[in-house]
């Protein structure tokens, strides 16, 4: 699982949970993809990936 930040407000239509912006959720990137693409038509981007840096002690 990877987490994504959310940049639009946006319904998940499986899970029925609202995304408000800011909100920091975790989804298969397979599933992002999928919400990417079904929200594709607005012209904007609802979800951005956040990497995880890896702290070396």
């Amino acid at each position: 699982m990877a987490k994504y930040k959310v940049l639009e407000r946006f319904r998940d239509i499986e899970t029925e949970e609202l995304h408000e912006v800011g909100k920091v959720v975790e989804y298969t990137v397979k599933r992002a993809s999928e919400i990417q693409n079904n929200l594709k038509e607005f012209g904007i981007s609802f979800l951005e990936r956040i990497e995880e840096t890896k702290d070396k002690e």
